[in-house]
């Protein structure tokens, strides 16, 4: 499956979660979490259990620590492909409002622009080649 370039990203420190005010949710049962086509009003981390990338009739299993949605959220593109939260799954949510917040906090802080602050969070994931 071909999956547009940052569209997946993956947690190399997971410190950065404890910069960011996200929310933990369980799932207990199988659920989509986004549909190809839209744009995503979150993004999504996996701490547990499974995500499935769905473009067609392929699947892509993503492992823990994968960020989905993210890179989506900052250009305001939609999703490449459909993504479901396996059962069992947690998964910690940052809506665009935590995004905008972190990068503002980062970048007064630091004395940076609002670029070199998105530069910050994403240096903190690894893309992943799907």
């Amino acid at each position: 499956m071909r999956i547009k370039s940052g569209s997946l990203f993956d947690i190399k420190d997971f410190e950065t979660l404890s910069l960011l005010q996200g929310e933990v949710v369980s799932y207990e049962k199988q659920v989509p979490a986004f549909f190809k086509g839209n744009i995503p009003h979150v993004a999504l981390i996996l701490l547990e259990g499974s995500f499935t990338a769905v473009k067609g009739k392929n699947k892509l299993k993503l492992v823990k620590g994968t960020v989905v949605g993210l890179s989506e959220i900052i250009c305001n593109r939609p999703m490449d492909f459909d993504l479901i939260v396996g059962e069992s799954s947690k998964v910690f949510v940052l809506d665009r409002s935590c995004i905008r917040e972190f990068l503002k906090s980062k970048a007064g802080e630091l004395d940076i622009g609002d670029t070199e602050a998105l530069d910050l969070l994403t240096d903190s994931l690894e893309l992943i080649t799907a």
